[in-house]
């Protein structure tokens, strides 16, 4: 519905926020729970004002050829990065614990939805990106969202084009009441930077959806060691090692000429640790 993905920094993040999540999970771990506290850090974005005007002498009966690159800021995207603790407890019905399993290096997944009522996840599936009716450039569940988000058909950074990675993610269990698989299941994906560079291995983000097609962002855990000394680089590299970095999509454009959009969209997130 729109061109080919960027793998490239031009459309990265867009705001980058600290999102540190401690005291995960409560109960059994039969579906995914809202965190205990979610602190929020610093948020920066793209400096504009950072390159200098460039520049040529022009000159009366020349032609002139320009070869000219350039990183625009995306307008649809919200960036996520952060690290996560929590504790795997042994709980009753009134939170009393009998016993309990700290985890300063959990695995598993973060989810982020738009809507505040909680997702139906034993339904939850693949986001279905198919459009039936070339002709419909708003069909179904990818136009609904896509409009929901102010983004046109042929955005080069719209939904399809961000999660269209053509690998084989992992397969991942949403607690005890669903599993993603992969292979013939492979849902929408992508892959966030490493050291200032597109990859295809870490760092995963897949999308889904459930009953009621509500958007569910998936962003997977990545720990690779217990004792924390061997954290994957983030995107910035040098000893930047998050436990996780995903996107969500954000309406940033302009309603009307000369107008600037400063609304914005409350993002609810979910832990499923292990």
């Amino acid at each position: 519905m729109k061109e080919e993905k960027l793998h490239y920094k031009v459309i990265a993040i867009a705001v980058t926020v600290i999102l540190i999540v401690l005291g995960l999970y409560s109960v059994s771990g039969i579906v995914p729970l809202a965190p205990d506290t979610l602190n929020v850090g610093s948020s920066d974005t793209q400096n504009a004002s950072g390159n200098p005007a460039r520049n040529h002498t022009a000159y009366a009966g020349n032609l002139t050829g320009l070869e000219i690159w350039v990183q625009a800021q995306t307008k649809h995207w919200q960036g996520y990065y952060g690290n996560i603790t929590g504790t795997i407890v042994l709980d009753d019905a009134a939170d009393w614990t009998l016993y309990d399993w700290p985890s300063p290096e959990p695995k598993g997944e973060i989810y982020a939805v738009v809507n505040a009522t909680t997702p139906s996840w034993a339904t939850a599936t693949c986001f279905n990106v198919t459009q039936n009716d070339p002709n419909q450039r708003y069909s179904g569940i990818l136009g609904y969202w896509e409009q929901f988000y102010n983004m046109t058909w042929n955005n080069v950074d719209g939904i399809n084009e961000t999660f269209n990675s053509s690998t084989e993610h992992e397969a991942f269990d949403i607690g005890d009441v669903n599993t993603i698989g992969s292979g013939a299941e492979n849902c929408p994906h992508t892959y966030m930077h490493m050291n200032d560079a597109y990859q295809e291995d870490k760092f995963l983000e897949v999308l889904l959806q459930d009953e009621d097609d509500r958007i569910i962002y998936v962003g997977i855990i990545e720990n690779d060691d217990d004792a924390n000394n061997t954290d994957i680089q983030g995107y910035t590299g040098y000893q930047f090692t998050p436990d996780f970095q995903m996107l969500v999509a954000e309406d940033g454009t302009s309603r009307s000429a000369g107008t600037i959009n400063t609304d914005t969209t409350t993002y609810y997130f979910y832990l499923d640790i292990e």
